[in-house]
């Protein structure tokens, strides 16, 4: 399969997943594509702090990505790299990955992020995010209380 039809298998995967609303496999797709937007790994303790930080080894290259889906490597789960992401973005996203419950995230814009989760994890995610990264750095627990459904996308009950 050549890069372009990997392409658009995962753009397909995304809108089937959306389509059937399986919060599971959209959250899997976010969190793909935030790892082909990140540089860094935080290792985190299960009060989320920082305990190492890692850097992400990517495909080097288009010509590298062509090569794996030659050799028939699923190309949606690779990460490439984009490198659209910052250092910040990339912690909040890996503090949201810790939660259980929460299904996949990943950067939405400069500074931003979105997360799928259930209900029940919407309050120890923000607890994670508030004692993880606005806290230590002095900013208001009040911004990360800020949750916006968005386009008929919020908490996943199932």
């Amino acid at each position: 399969m050549h890069l372009r039809e990997q392409i658009e298998q995962f753009f397909a995967r995304a809108s089937e997943a959306i389509r059937r609303a399986d919060p599971l496999e959209l959250g899997a797709l976010m969190t793909v594509g935030q790892v082909g937007e990140a540089s860094l790994y935080h290792e985190l303790s299960p009060s989320g702090r920082i305990e190492a930080i890692h850097g992400i080894v990517h495909a080097s290259g288009d010509d590298e990505l062509a090569s794996m889906t030659e050799q028939a490597a699923p190309l949606w789960r690779q990460s490439g790299f984009w490198g659209g992401s910052t250092p910040d973005t990339d912690l909040l996203c890996d503090l949201a990955l810790g939660v259980n419950g929460v299904l996949g995230a990943r950067l939405s814009e400069p500074g931003r992020i979105v997360a799928i989760c259930k209900q029940e994890a919407l309050v120890p995610l923000l607890e994670r995010l508030n004692g993880g990264y606005y806290i230590p750095r002095g900013l208001p627990a009040t911004l990360v209380g800020q949750v916006f459904p968005c386009r008929g996308v919020g908490i996943v009950d199932s």
